[in-house]
């Protein structure tokens, strides 16, 4: 399920279009969700009036990881590909529409058990296509990223501190996102690290002031990149 605003105004002769991805089972109760709100409506008030899609990987709209029908028809030529196998991919073409439509990208996703709640882990399953999103090249195995000139925003959320060792040896969250988004050509922008969500107050207030930071740094660097023409 996805909610369009759509704003007519233009700047520079460049569209923005930013993506907001909600990941949290939780929904409007997580973490990830408040400050990843925050986010898009201070871009909003502050930048050249985007054109806006909410993705929410919660709904019952969202139908899950890829299951064997659906490899069988991602494997098939497109040109042979029955309308059943076509109806099966429907949903996965419409999210990597999204990805290509989009100029930024404000990827919420919450840490669960050290890695990535399994919607979010489908929804990579979903969009990480070959032909769609990368190449590979069989001679001279290589692989190319196609969706290019993108940027991306982490929002993500842990339990305690995973930045420095030993933790950071278990966090296969960050890492992983950044690395993912980057295999298809996006180039991430920053990531707003809400870390000790189980800790003390003082703790938890400290992430918050530096995240909140980071959404204004965030939001200046969009204007800056809305000048030369970067979204």
């Amino acid at each position: 399920m996805y909610v369009t605003i759509a704003v007519t105004y233009r700047f520079v002769e460049v569209y923005m279009n930013i993506l907001i991805i909600y990941g949290s089972l939780r929904v409007e109760d997580s973490t990830t969700y408040k400050f990843g709100s925050k986010l898009l409506n201070k871009l909003i008030s502050n930048c050249s009036e985007p054109n806006v899609k909410k993705r929410y990987l919660n709904h019952e709209e969202f139908t899950g990881a890829p299951n064997n029908d659906w490899v069988k028809a991602n494997q098939t030529p497109e040109k042979d590909r029955s309308d059943k196998m076509i109806s099966t991919l429907n949903f996965s073409d419409e999210l990597i529409a999204e990805l290509k439509w989009a100029n930024l990208i404000l990827l919420c996703c919450p840490m669960y058990n050290f890695s990535v709640p399994w919607n979010v882990k489908a929804y990579i399953d979903l969009v990480i296509r070959v032909g769609h999103t990368f190449n590979f090249d069989s001679e001279t195995n290589k692989f190319t990223p196609l969706i290019n000139s993108k940027k991306l925003i982490l929002i993500t959320a842990s339990a305690g501190s995973y930045s420095e060792p030993p933790m950071s040896s278990v966090d296969f969250c960050e890492p992983y996102l950044k690395s993912i988004f980057n295999f298809i050509g996006i180039d991430l922008v920053e990531t707003l690290t809400l870390n000790n969500r189980w800790m003390s107050n003082e703790l938890k207030n400290e992430s918050d002031k530096v995240a909140n930071y980071k959404i204004n740094n965030c939001v200046k660097i969009v204007q800056a990149g809305e000048k030369n023409n970067e979204f």
